[in-house]
């Protein structure tokens, strides 16, 4: 095995660090701040709310959903418990989630209407 220089090693370092500031620039643009939602713990978590109110498959699919999502950083959480109501209604429409494996449209309907109850709504666009 080849040994890397010095030089070679600052150079990977100023790429992930390039990497890093193009995440938090997409993160800035979309209106989601990192800080923001790991303090955010006045939310109820949708998870919680999707196991007191929603069926079991609509938990199943919005479950794997996210972890899908969480896998491949798309949301700023580490574990899908974090995600707050409010951040999932700002990041998702109905017209995104319509192609959620297991999520047909009496789920979608369900998952609005406990959203709405909770005070919250998921947009069409």
């Amino acid at each position: 095995m080849r040994k890397i220089t010095y030089s070679e090693y600052l150079e990977a370092l100023e790429k992930v660090n390039i990497f890093h500031r193009q995440v938090q620039n997409e993160l800035e643009e979309t209106g989601v701040s990192i800080k923001k939602c790991e303090n955010d713990t006045a939310d109820e978590s949708l998870i919680s709310l999707l196991q007191n109110y929603g069926s079991k498959r609509m938990l199943f699919a919005i479950t794997s959903f996210l972890q899908s999502e969480a896998i491949y950083n798309r949301i700023p959480f580490l574990s899908i418990e974090q995600v707050s109501i409010a951040f999932f209604v700002e990041k998702y429409t109905l017209n995104q989630l319509k192609g959620i494996r297991n999520l047909g449209p009496n789920s979608l309907f369900l998952l609005n209407k406990i959203l709405q109850d909770a005070g919250y709504g998921l947009s069409l666009k």
